[in-house]
């Protein structure tokens, strides 16, 4: 008798990759044949092509970085680099395994560092502004260590006094007529947040008062305006921008000077 071999379809051999009804059976297509389940199988790889367009992806954004690098290195003053880190206010040359300032973050620290010495800033005031004025970080420690390198031991040890901070009315475009009364310790990075939750970014800053009890200032001037407020939500006032400015001044006036 002839032997005769059966070649099995692939439903039969991998069945978990086609259709099947709630009893079990396969989900047929037009032609008869089992309906195969539809995006990539479970477990599969990543095709060759598909790796290969990642690695060269990665390799063009190291280049770009390397001559980024490359060109902001050009023609400054070195300093010769001694420790594993790059010290905030430098960067590094790959060519020279140098430093390189960055006048700009170099102006920054001593800004802060003016502020530190007259108890104007905290160490947490001091790097959330260096972060935010050069989107560089610089921990507490690290800060505190250049500090005291510089003004000897102790220089931080002086904090802005707990309730010391600012005033001020800010306005959006696109609530016309509404003034917002707060109070903060940091007003340029309070108004970052504003425009930081709002597509518009519409938001502007009217006028500062700098005040020695910020809580009690900002509840006084919120009852004066609430009083000559058309409107009111919380710490939005339907008032003409500048009659709150004015309520401000005033403050400041009899209060602040």
């Amino acid at each position: 008798m002839r032997h005769t071999n059966k070649i099995q379809q692939s439903w039969e051999i991998n069945p978990s990759l086609y259709m099947t009804n709630d009893d079990g059976s396969f989900i047929l297509k037009k032609d008869g044949t089992p309906k195969k389940k539809s995006g990539r199988p479970s477990g599969s790889r990543m095709s060759l092509s598909q790796k290969i367009k990642n690695i060269r992806k990665k390799e063009k954004e190291i280049q770009r970085l390397i001559d980024y690098v490359q060109a902001e290195s050009l023609e400054l003053p070195l300093k010769k680099r001694t420790t594993s880190t790059i010290p905030f206010g430098y960067k590094l040359n790959i060519q020279t395994n140098e430093l390189e300032p960055i006048q700009s973050e170099l102006d920054c620290l001593k800004e802060v560092e003016k502020k530190i010495l007259s108890a104007k800033f905290s160490l947490q005031d001091a790097v959330d502004f260096l972060q935010e004025k050069t989107n560089r970080r610089l921990s507490k420690p690290g800060l505190k260590k250049i500090m005291e390198k510089k003004y000897g031991p102790n220089c931080c040890s002086q904090y802005p006094e707990k309730n010391k901070g600012w005033i001020y009315i800010v306005e959006s475009s696109s609530i016309s007529g509404w003034v917002k009364i707060g109070q903060t310790t940091n007003p340029e990075k309070r108004l970052a947040q504003y425009n930081q939750n709002t597509p518009l970014k519409d938001y502007q800053l009217l006028g500062l008062c700098e005040v020695k009890n910020k809580n009690k200032a900002e509840q006084e001037i919120l009852n004066i305006s609430s009083f000559f407020s058309e409107e009111e939500k919380g710490e939005w006032k339907k008032l003409d921008k500048n009659f709150a400015l004015k309520i401000l001044k005033i403050y400041e006036e009899k209060y602040e000077t």
